[in-house]
């Protein structure tokens, strides 16, 4: 009488679930790069949209309480409420000194670079067309 063994060996099972292991432990630092570039592309898209407020209030020369304050006086446009989902440093802000981001111009000191934490940005609006931010 022939038996008839059907399925796997443990030592079978054994060596998929290995070949699987080693598949995350290779796909997991490309998993969490563009995890982390996603965050990074928000937190720039929010930067922008505040630079956006804040260029719209400074040529209408009104404000837009409570998130836009305008001071004519200091020619900076202060809007509060942002959110930036990173813990640390954006890329852009990782240089020494001054950065320039990555839309319309704008450069920021590097000190300011966002974190959670940071929910104010400050731009300054140079006669020159030149335009600074400060987070805080």
């Amino acid at each position: 009488m022939k038996k008839n063994n059907k399925g796997f060996t443990l030592a079978e099972l054994l060596i998929v679930v290995a070949i699987i292991g080693v598949l995350i432990a290779i796909a997991m630092p490309t998993f969490t790069k563009q995890l982390e570039r996603s965050r990074e592309a928000a937190d720039i898209a929010n930067l922008r949209a505040a630079y956006g407020e804040a260029t719209a209030a400074y040529l209408s020369g009104t404000d837009s309480p409570p998130r836009v304050t305008l001071d004519k006086d200091k020619n900076t446009v202060t809007v509060t409420g942002l959110n930036f989902s990173q813990s640390g440093e954006l890329e852009i802000f990782k240089a020494e000194g001054t950065s320039k981001l990555p839309f319309d111009g704008i450069t920021a000191d590097a000190a300011t670079a966002p974190n959670s934490s940071k929910k104010t940005a400050t731009f300054t609006f140079v006669e020159d067309g030149t335009v600074s931010c400060t987070l805080s």
